[in-house]
């Protein structure tokens, strides 16, 4: 870039618990990226291993880095969520401590952020998989299809600049490689974890605001569905990092294959109570988000989308995620300001579209007392009895 224009400070977040094995290669693979812009915390969840040991030894003289010492386990996430108190940057990655960037990571996903024809809230690029001893075991999997019409080139043929480390060939690599996917697509189209930057402002806005203690999970599990349903998201079919395959891995403990789910159960089931979580402080932050959301009533689209996604739903059964009595709760203290926002009417018919009837029926019980309570039931039975009665016409008519 030019000398009139500083580029983006990009802030790189590694969690680490007990890899004592992995994690100074992960910091390694940071020190020798081709974008030095950075900044990089450490957080280390409480490890009883020589993980400190082996941080401390790493980042020495460097002073880019920063460590985080946290007393016990709090989890990937809520470590995660820490560190966000410790650094500075615009962008934002998230590199688990076992795997680790190839050498061009930042400076493609800078440059993608500042030339995309359509900025998204994270960029997502492919990945290599290896084992513990970095054997290649996959060479990346494309999780779209670029022939798919919902998928457009993002990047436009000359750049208004280069970032650091981006020559004009490489642009052209990742010009050809790098696409749009929309926000109604609702489906995770780009890599997990390591392989994504987002940008600040907008953890920010989706972060919870609870000061309790918050579920084990992942970051891209909490952020990355309602970001994409918000702005879209931007992949880049080129692999960039590399996502080690061990025996202690949280997600997967076997190789991407087309047509397999290769997650794990135990992964599922806490990364579902992160999701209650995220969909209660999305209804908590129901004004803001209805306010940056364009247009407004795409905000009820918004929390259907992250209420439906995803192949937990496979593996953990069909239960609503609007089942749990907080998300209730907080959704029945809202529903003043949306009612007033989007009318009775509306608010009713979208909400019936993510939720059991009954579930709502117990958010209008608790939103309102006395006859405005009967009658706001009575409307909604109404619309029930008819919406019930048109499909078993159209089943009839079959």
């Amino acid at each position: 870039m030019n000398n009139l224009i500083t580029e983006p400070l990009v802030s790189i977040v590694i969690v680490n618990w007990n890899y004592q094995q992995f994690v100074a290669q992960a910091i390694d693979s940071v020190k020798h990226q081709t974008y030095t812009r950075w900044e990089c915390v450490v957080v280390d969840n409480g490890s009883s291993d020589k993980s400190i040991e082996v941080i401390e030894r790493a980042i020495k003289g460097d002073d880019r880095f920063k460590v985080l010492r946290l007393e016990h386990n709090i989890g990937h996430f809520a470590g995660a969520m820490a560190a966000l108190e410790h650094i500075t940057g615009y962008l934002v990655a998230f590199l688990d401590a076992d795997d680790y960037y190839l050498p061009q990571f930042l400076s493609s996903h800078v440059q993608v952020h500042l030339s995309a024809i359509k900025p998204t809230a994270f960029t997502s690029s492919n990945a290599v998989m290896v084992d513990s001893h970095n054997n290649l075991i996959s060479g990346g999997l494309q999780r779209f299809d670029t022939a798919d019409e919902r998928f457009t080139k993002n990047l436009p043929k000359y750049p208004l600049l280069l970032a650091s480390g981006v020559t004009p060939e490489y642009y052209d690599r990742l010009m050809n490689g790098t696409y749009f996917g929309g926000e109604d697509l609702g489906y995770w189209y780009w890599q997990h974890g390591s392989s994504n930057v987002l940008r600040r402002e907008l953890i920010d806005t989706l972060k919870p605001t609870t000061d309790g203690e918050m579920p084990f999970g992942g970051v891209d599990t909490y952020f990355l569905i309602p970001l994409s349903a918000i702005t879209g998201a931007t992949v880049m079919n080129v692999s960039l990092s590399a996502y080690r395959l061990h025996e202690t891995n949280d997600w997967s403990r076997m190789p991407q294959f087309n047509g397999i789910l290769a997650g794990n159960l135990d992964a599922y089931a806490r990364n579902k109570i992160l999701k209650r979580l995220l969909i209660t402080t999305l209804i908590e932050k129901a004004e803001m988000l209805s306010a940056i959301i364009n247009p407004s009533h795409r905000y009820f689209r918004f929390l259907e989308i992250v209420s439906h996604h995803s192949g937990e739903i496979v593996l953990l059964g069909r239960d609503s995620a609007f089942s749990s009595d907080r998300i209730i709760d907080a959704l029945s203290k809202k529903m003043p300001f949306l009612v007033k926002t989007f009318g009775i009417g509306s608010v009713c018919q979208e909400l019936r579209k993510i939720m059991p009837y009954e579930t709502l029926c117990s958010v209008i019980s608790r939103t309102y007392g006395g006859r405005r309570r009967w009658r706001v039931l009575l409307f909604l039975w109404k619309r029930e009895l008819i919406s019930r009665l048109k499909a078993v016409g159209r089943r009839m008519l079959q």
